[in-house]
């Protein structure tokens, strides 16, 4: 990234404009190991991935920009046999994309030193540093790498960045320099959004309607739909219903094998690009997923994204709503809403109005309803600055916070989560 001409990565090393000193993986026997045992000691750069197809969609991205250089690219993710993750260590690499799970597995097993790596790079940090990967990130930034300050550079990106995680994320960064660029914490201006009311019960009633409208809109054009739910057998229970329908249909979650995820996603990929081949019954295709499909995974063509159920936060509607509407293209977000969203119902109008959505009037007194003053929900949609960590929390006056601060924060925010489950069904996918 640069502005005014200046590699912001790179300004901490006094080199505007320069670049990384070439290095690859090398192998080494490790002196402290007293089996003597060879390990590829990683001394390039490393992207961390919170799902696995983001991984393999980064690394594809990757190896495709450095076509025809020397610059190699490798990849490592669960859900494969280990045996594969041994040997893309063995090919040697200038930029290693892993899952945080495997690549704690690949030091554990004695396979991969991280002593000397320059560079890390979280993509959708938040999400791995406030929903489950915090320990294993920790551990890989603070013990098995070089410390920030002392010769790494570490990088930092997504599309949300909320205070508690800047608070957490200070941890890993040594006066490190915070970029906005565009309108964060929001969907873009490409994505018309609606909320409409549905009971449970007549969802996918409601399901089939959307479907059937979009189809019919689009003409001969390809259709394809992106449908979110919140738990696995939600989702299994989706993907039957719109089989019935005789839609194409394809799903993706956190019990399907690996091999199996990456060609729901391909065959939907192919679909979404017009690419699609055989007969089929249906112009659409649908794609029945949980939050492992809400974030990064770049599908440019995808038709719309329907909120089946809403998620438990803002941040996760935003990154889902992201998934439509990319590279300039128009695209469309429906939620299916009911009393169960009151508890979203306040940060929803905010997000809704500062994209200049219509607001329904239902919603809007249910935010009110949890206590808000209507002046002050007014003020929130008409900022500008964008929310949900558009702006860096140091300019907040309230500073970074102290492990201790926010130790007591968690404890609230999980009895927070806890009762938020208790009112939900059983079956919440984990981060994957």
């Amino acid at each position: 990234m640069q502005i005014g001409g200046c590699d912001l990565a790179l300004l901490r090393h006094g080199v505007p404009g320069g670049k990384f000193e070439d290095c690859k993986s090398t192998c080494v026997v490790d002196p402290e190991d007293p089996r003597g045992r060879a390990r590829w000691s990683w001394s390039a750069t490393e992207v961390h991935a919170p799902t696995r197809e983001l991984a393999a969609q980064i690394a594809g991205e990757a190896s495709w920009l450095v076509a025809g250089t020397s610059i190699n690219v490798a990849a490592i993710y669960g859900g494969v046999p280990y045996r594969d993750t041994r040997d893309a260590l063995s090919q040697g690499a200038d930029l290693l994309v892993a899952t945080p799970g495997r690549l704690e597995d690949a030091c554990v097993r004695g396979d991969l030193l991280l002593r000397d790596v320059r560079a890390a790079v979280l993509d959708e940090a938040d999400r791995m540093l406030d929903l489950g990967f915090e320990d294993q990130i920790r551990i890989l930034l603070t013990r098995r790498m070089p410390r920030t300050g002392s010769g790494r550079q570490t990088a930092m990106f997504s599309a949300t960045f909320g205070i508690g995680v800047q608070h957490l994320a200070a941890d890993f960064l040594d006066a490190y320099t915070f970029v906005a660029v565009g309108r964060v914490g929001g969907a873009a201006q490409t994505v018309e959004q609606r909320v409409i009311w549905v009971e449970d019960a007549r969802k996918a009633q409601a399901l089939l309607g959307t479907l059937l409208a979009l189809e019919s809109a689009k003409g001969t054009s390809p259709c394809s739909v992106l449908v979110f739910a919140n738990t696995k057998d939600a989702v299994r229970l989706i993907e039957e219903k719109v089989r019935t329908w005789r839609f194409r249909v394809f799903s993706i979650h956190g019990d399907k094998k690996q091999d199996a995820r990456e060609k729901a996603l391909q065959l939907f990929r192919h679909h979404a690009e017009g690419r699609s081949s055989g007969s089929r019954d249906s112009d659409a295709a649908v794609l029945v997923a949980t939050d492992v499909a809400a974030r990064g995974l770049d599908i440019p063509d995808i038709t719309c994204v329907v909120h089946y159920d809403l998620p438990r936060r803002i941040d996760d509607f935003v990154h889902r709503s992201g998934r439509t509407g990319r590279l300039g293209r128009n695209g469309l977000s429906i939620a299916f809403a009911n009393a169960r969203a009151k508890g979203l119902s306040k940060e929803l109008v905010k997000c809704l109005a500062e994209a200049g959505a219509k607001i329904p009037p239902w919603l809007l007194g249910m935010a009110i309803s949890t206590g808000e003053d209507l002046e002050v929900l007014e003020a929130l949609g008409q900022k500008s600055s964008g929310g949900y960590g558009a702006q860096d929390v140091r300019l907040q006056g309230a500073g970074v916070q102290t492990a201790a601060e926010r130790r007591e924060a968690q404890k609230l925010r999980s009895f927070a989560e806890d009762a938020y489950s208790a009112a939900m069904p059983d079956g919440s996918e984990a981060p994957a």
